[in-house]
Parts: C-alpha cells; sequence; structure tokens
C-alpha cells in the first residue's frame, strides 16, 4: 500500500503535459500477444505451483518453515537441469535457459555456472529464485515443468 502511495505522490508532481502527452497515450497501446501470453503463462504456473507445493509440504512446516518453497525451488532446479542433480554440474539446456536472461546472454558457460551456483546461495530469498526459474521457461516449458511436478512424490 505505501508503494501506491509513494507512486501516487511522484505522479502528483510530474507537469499535467508530460502525464498527458507522453504517459497515457502509452497505458493505451495494445501489448504484444506473445508477451500477454508468457504473462499469463508465468502467473498462472507460479501460482498452480505454489499451491501444489504448501499442500504437498504444510505437514511438515513445524520442522522446515519453508520446506514448500525450498522443496518447489530445488524441484524447479532438477527440471530444469534434465532431472540431473545439479551437484554434478549443468546441463548444456539449463544453460541455455539461463543465456535467455538480458545479463547473460553474451556470457559462456563457465561464468553462467558461477552465476548460477552463487546466485542460489543459502543467502538468497527463494521465491525470488523461484519467480526467477519460472520466468527463464517458455510457456510449453512451464507446462512440462507442471507435469515433472505432478509426477514427483516427494
Amino acid at each position: 500500500m505505501n508503494d501506491i502511495l509513494i507512486n501516487h505522490n511522484l505522479l502528483k508532481k510530474l507537469p499535467d503535459h508530460l502525464i498527458r502527452e507522453n504517459i497515457m497515450p502509452f497505458t493505451y497501446n495494445l501489448q504484444n500477444q506473445c508477451i500477454l501470453e508468457d504473462i499469463k503463462s508465468f502467473y498462472n504456473t507460479r501460482s498452480y505451483l505454489l499451491n501444489l507445493y504448501y499442500d504437498r509440504w504444510r505437514h511438515t512446516f513445524e520442522y522446515e518453515e519453508y520446506a514448500d518453497l525450498n522443496w518447489l525451488d530445488n524441484d524447479i532446479s532438477r527440471y530444469m537441469n534434465n532431472d540431473i542433480a545439479t551437484m554434478t554440474g549443468y546441463t548444456i539446456s539449463n544453460l541455455n535457459k539461463f543465456k535467455r536472461m538480458f545479463l547473460l546472454q553474451n556470457k559462456d558457460y563457465e561464468t553462467i555456472s558461477k552465476y548460477i551456483t552463487l546466485g542460489r546461495g543459502p543467502s538468497n530469498d527463494v521465491k525470488q529464485n523461484i519467480n526467477i526459474l519460472i520466468g527463464i521457461l517458455l510457456p510449453c516449458e512451464r507446462n512440462e515443468l507442471i507435469e515433472f511436478t505432478e509426477s514427483i512424490n516427494n
């Protein structure tokens, strides 16, 4: 709620002509259908998986508070690495998925491997990791991910 108030206050400071001529016309532009479908796919996949893993792991919360999120993060990584343990290394397919990220597009596999390893340490936010991993995937891969996670009997 505070973000909305801050944004509203910032918006009020902008000159009317800037809002009228530069911001408002943008709000009426049609967005690319592929991007809209990707956003829907991300949202639907994320919501479905969060609910699935919450239901699957809620009985363990007294032992591990975020068991659901930790297992979801692990299983997405497992899917992306072709069901091969990441401790043995990353598959080319997995590294290529990470190359979709803007900051990794022109990086070599060694740099991407280091990014994955360092960027996914214990100090990182698991929800952010989940969002990044789901965001990297294409809509068809997200469907495969759902099938993969449904087939796992943790």
